[in-house]
């Protein structure tokens, strides 16, 4: 995936969740793995934790992981926006909507609209204040 995600592709993606970002509280982190051995929910909180989204001011982190070479997909939400949104239908609605796109190989796309999609609940249920600050790097990161 990193070769698949150019440079220019990743900024493209940072630069998105950094104007999604500015409409809500919440925070939105993209992790890629090269491998998910086991459980990629239970991968998903290791990382959530590891990236120290578990430290945001309202508990408003959403993580967006992936794993490259099983396919292997999770959305992670801290405390504050399980209790807003307690769906989980919610989060399998990001990852179909990703999947879709993955099996055509449409990388980019299933980034962008994973993104798109939280960042929309987000701003449903943690709109942005006067004091917002941007708490966690807007970077995708790579295990």
């Amino acid at each position: 995936m990193k070769e698949i995600l150019t440079p220019e592709i990743c900024e493209k993606l940072a630069q998105l969740i950094s104007e999604q970002e500015q409409f809500t509280e919440g925070e939105i982190k993209l992790h890629i793995d090269p491998i998910c051995l086991g459980d990629p929910l239970a991968k998903a909180s290791e990382v959530f934790k590891k990236l120290n989204l578990d430290q945001t001011k309202n508990g408003s982190g959403i993580l967006i992981y992936l794993s490259e070479k099983d396919h292997k997909i999770a959305v992670y939400a801290d405390y504050g926006i399980y209790q807003a949104v307690g769906k989980i239908s919610v989060w399998d609605e990001v990852i179909q909507i990703m999947i879709q796109k993955l099996r055509h190989k449409l990388f980019e796309e299933a980034l962008t609209l994973g993104i798109l999609k939280c960042g929309e609940i987000l701003k449903k249920h943690y709109p942005a204040t006067k004091n917002n600050v941007n708490e966690i790097s807007n970077e995708i990161s790579f295990g």
